[in-house]
């Protein structure tokens, strides 16, 4: 329960920082709603004639999209803001004072920075996904696992401590 509230405090805490430029939001959701439509146009131009690579319809292609966009969206919600916090406390010589927080540290330092600028991302992705799996018949069972799916694929790669690329074997 510490660390919900711990997290709300850092998700607050970002945003009120963040939007201190609240044009940049609204300019952030239109760049990301013109890389959506760019994306839409080059997969509207690819099916016009009918062509169906692997056998994919549009709708299967949205989804992939939908997926890919969700994804960046919470890359750069997320995990660029945290990364690039971290390059900085080593650089500036601070992730000492990091690891002597009475917090798990790779809690503080993967969730401590927020940034909204994905928000467009994932909430267009999420659109999307709705949309496209509302035109294959999806039902709600369809959209819990595909949850699930991100959620236990995010949750295998961050509770094994693996780091990508996996080292090479035989060394």
């Amino acid at each position: 329960m510490r660390y919900l509230r711990v997290l709300r405090l850092f998700l607050l805490t970002s945003l009120a920082a963040e939007m201190e430029y609240r044009a940049n939001f609204y300019l952030g959701l239109l760049s990301s709603f013109l890389t959506l439509l760019g994306a839409l146009f080059g997969l509207l131009l690819l099916y016009q004639g009918g062509y169906r690579p692997g056998g994919w319809g549009l709708e299967e292609a949205l989804l992939v999209l939908s997926a890919f966009t969700l994804l960046q969206g919470l890359a750069s919600t997320l995990l660029a803001p945290n990364l690039n916090k971290i390059v900085e406390h080593v650089q500036q010589g601070t992730l000492d004072f990091v690891l002597l927080k009475p917090i798990d540290p790779q809690f503080w330092l993967s969730l401590r920075a927020f940034s909204p600028w994905g928000l467009g991302d994932f909430l267009l992705g999420l659109g999307l996904l709705l949309y496209a799996g509302a035109r294959l018949g999806l039902g709600a069972l369809d959209y819990a696992l595909f949850a699930l799916y991100l959620l236990l694929g995010a949750s295998c790669s961050t509770a094994s401590g693996s780091s990508w690329p996996p080292p090479a074997s035989g060394s």
